[in-house]
Order: structure tokens, then sequence, then C-alpha cells
């Protein structure tokens, strides 16, 4: 009986531990402290990991997406369905990007995350 009760706990601990995992969401960055503007962060980060000519900016655009302006960038970043942020961080079902390189630092992903959640401002 003593088997079965510590089973039983131990069971309803490893059940807690999994929801409690599952409950973690990074879709929502803290943000605290982070200020995410175009101008001030986001246009040198994808000046220098998108906005190259034959990537996202230049006459041939891949995707047909442009990252060298303020205009284009939000419009892509916030359009519905965007798909932007799932690809630097190289998530599933997603082209991770940049295309044939390394993920990007942790701290522009966050600034980049939280420039989209603020809703892409100048």
């Amino acid at each position: 009986m003593l088997n079965l009760r510590l089973y039983f706990y131990f069971m309803l601990m490893l059940t807690g531990f999994f929801i409690a995992c599952e409950a973690e969401d990074d879709s929502n960055t803290n943000c605290t402290g982070v200020v995410a503007t175009y101008d001030t962060t986001v246009k040198s980060h994808l000046n220098e990991h998108c906005a190259i000519s034959g990537c996202h900016a230049g006459p041939i655009l891949a995707n047909g997406m442009d990252l060298s302006t303020y205009a284009s960038a939000k419009a892509i970043a916030l359009a519905p369905g965007s798909k932007m942020i799932c690809a630097i961080e190289h998530g599933s079902g997603c082209v991770p990007m940049p295309q044939g390189g390394n993920k990007l630092d942790a701290s522009v992903i966050k600034v980049i995350k939280c420039w989209v959640e603020n809703g892409a401002p100048q």
C-alpha cells in the first residue's frame, strides 16, 4: 500500500512538472527595459543580417520581402500570419533565417521580438 501511495505522489509531481513546463510560452517575451524601435535598434540588425543585396534588399528580393526600409519591414513584421519571428528563432515549420547561417544572437532576437510585439514603432 505504501508503494502505491509513493507511486501516486510521484506521478502527481511528474504531471505537475510537465504541466508547468508546457505553460512556459516564449511567444510573449519579457520586454521590460528593452527599447526597440526601428531607428534606434532594429534597422542596424536588419541591415547587418537580413537587408543584404540578394536576400531582403536590392533588385532581387528573397520571397519578395524587402527589409531595407521601415515601411516594408513593418509591413512584413506585422502582417497576419507573419513568420518573421519564427524564421529568426529557427522555429518548427519555418525556413531558418539567416538562410545558411547561424541563428542570430538571443539578444538580437529579443530586440526584434520586442519591436514586433510593441507594434513595430519607428
